[in-house]
């Protein structure tokens, strides 16, 4: 009997045991797969998975567009930046997180998004469009540019009219942003014309950054093979950078927009077209995104930079040419829309809705803004705080 009542309370004591154990087991486990299930679910969202196989870089599909062009479909793990190096192993991000998304002031309530004038065909999902160039370029294209502040020597013929937001002691700059009036201006063979915004970081002479990266609008007659608008960027990093695709570096993760791209251009006293441009750093990747309007078009990951793996000493936004008539003389290519600044609105170019990011994600107004302008014989700029509906904007340019 004694034996009976003791096997059945051991019985019991068991069972309370293993129901208080299960019990137990069960929050800490579920709290534990909680998290590391919210983690995995966390870093699916944003990573894409890189196939056991790495994939053909044969293009999956070809797109021939009515302007002419000619787009390769390549599998999103065959683009060209797993060539770097530094990238073959590299995990593709699909977003970045954190960042506001619209400008803190809007563009021109009067003026139009620069629609890209591609067909109306889109890659497949799981592919890239990269831009087919013409084989013969005029001369290297991943060369350029190394100087993008006002140059004082006689040997470079880039010519300015920018603004620059200089880094704040104790607060480092982590993108800018801003609305590119888009238009088209004559340009020579060999010579371009652009107007861009950038993030600039490392030591400096008054000449050389050492890292930077820019995207904008470019007529590029030599690279494009005509004289049409379009969209672009340039990176330069430890040395090494190029435009586009041109050399291993930028990630791209839309299947839709293309670096290259044919853009809408504006009219003189007529319809105006712009642009929502922006370069920002997500903190939680370190990478450098490129936002296109309301689309993450890709990133130029952190490693490629020793300098702007951490922030940027500089933002910048304006106008660019090159003019390769030697002692001064005067090509016929023109910055912005060929028309100075003084004309203003629907005629002379503008970025408005000027900022950069701060170190919390978010979009200020540039602080300590100083100007450069190269040739004010013929380009000319005109910088004005919070005007209107503009933001801070700029007007540049000029015959």
């Amino acid at each position: 009997m004694e034996k009976g009542v003791a096997k059945v309370l051991l019985m019991l004591l068991i069972a309370s045991l293993a129901a208080w154990e299960g019990v137990d087991s069960r929050k800490t486990s579920a709290a534990w797969k909680g998290v590391d299930s919210r983690r995995s679910e966390a870093a699916d969202e944003y990573e894409l998975k890189r196939p056991s196989v790495m994939p053909s870089r044969e293009p999956v599909k070809i797109i021939k567009t009515q302007e002419g062009d000619v787009i390769d479909c390549v599998h999103i793990y065959a683009q060209p930046a797993f060539d770097h190096p530094l990238l073959k192993d590299h995990v593709i991000k699909t977003r970045p997180r954190g960042i506001e998304t619209k400008p803190r002031v809007g563009g021109r309530p009067h003026s139009h998004g620069a629609d890209f004038k591609e067909d109306e065909q889109e890659c497949p999902q799981g592919t890239i469009p990269i831009l087919r160039l013409p084989k013969r370029h005029a001369f290297n294209h991943t060369s350029y540019p190394k100087t993008l502040t006002a140059p004082s020597n006689s040997q470079d013929y880039r010519e300015f009219a920018v603004v620059r937001g200089n880094y704040v002691h104790g607060y480092g700059l982590f993108g800018v942003s801003g609305y590119l009036n888009v238009w088209n201006p004559p340009t020579e063979m060999n010579e371009y014309s652009a107007s861009r915004i950038i993030v600039l970081s490392g030591t400096s002479d008054g000449q050389l950054y050492e890292d930077h990266i820019l995207a904008g609008w470019i007529v590029f007659p030599s690279r494009f093979s005509d004289t049409q608008t379009r969209f672009y960027t340039h990176w330069q990093g430890n040395g090494a950078g190029c435009f586009d695709f041109d050399c291993p570096g930028f990630m791209q993760v839309s299947p839709k927009h293309i670096l290259g791209k044919l853009l809408s251009v504006s009219t003189y006293q007529g319809d105006q077209a712009q642009l929502l441009v922006r370069i920002f750093k997500a903190q939680e990747d370190g990478n450098w995104w490129l936002q296109v309007e309301d689309t993450m078009i890709g990133y130029w990951p952190s490693s490629l930079f020793p300098y702007l793996s951490w922030w940027a000493n500089n933002t910048e936004w304006g106008g660019e040419i090159l003019n390769t008539w030697p002692g001064g003389s005067r090509s016929k290519t023109l910055m912005g829309s060929g028309h100075p600044w003084i004309e203003e609105y629907g005629r002379a170019a503008y970025i408005s809705s000027m900022n950069y990011v701060n170190g919390d994600n978010h979009l200020k107004d540039p602080t300590f803004v100083t100007s450069f302008v190269t040739n004010a014989d013929y380009n000319e700029l005109g910088n004005y705080e919070d005007k209107d509906s503009m933001g801070h904007h700029i007007y540049f340019g000029g015959p």
